[in-house]
């Protein structure tokens, strides 16, 4: 695919110029907002066709699993581990491992970096809900 440098050549957009425009929607739609807007505005593509076409596009996938996770990671990942750190092991199955390292992509994270927060955020989600039902009601 066809691609062209943006910001100084730290990153690439596909060249919607040089990609047929029957492809635009499938080549945009996996990345994020501000890619598909890189893209889209390319000086080479009359009209605003191009953009026409990103700005209409539902929300890119990483956007949609942040929010169905509840947003940006609630658990602080710390650079360095404390002494009074604790490591936990766990196992996954080759399909298992291959889906953590898809969704952590998706999300712009390491996959050891989505295990931890998905652990700790749902261990802190069930003991909130345990606290709130053992409250007694009146």
């Amino acid at each position: 695919m066809p691609v062209r440098n943006v910001d100084l050549g730290r990153r690439s957009v596909p060249d919607l110029a040089r990609i047929d425009r029957a492809r635009w929607v499938e080549v945009l739609l996996p990345l994020s907002r501000k890619d598909r807007m890189d893209a889209a505005l390319h000086p080479l593509i009359r009209g605003g066709a191009a953009y026409e076409v990103a700005k209409d596009l539902p929300p890119p996938a990483s956007e949609a699993a942040w929010s169905a996770i509840g947003g940006a990671p609630a658990v602080p990942v710390p650079s360095a581990p404390s002494r009074a750190a604790r490591q936990v092991n766990f196992r996954l199955t080759d399909e298992e491992l291959a889906d953590l390292q898809r969704a952590a992509h998706v999300l712009g994270l390491r996959p050891t970096q989505l295990a931890r927060m998905l652990v700790l955020n749902g261990v802190r989600r069930m003991l909130v809900e345990h606290d709130a039902a053992m409250v007694p009601t009146r």
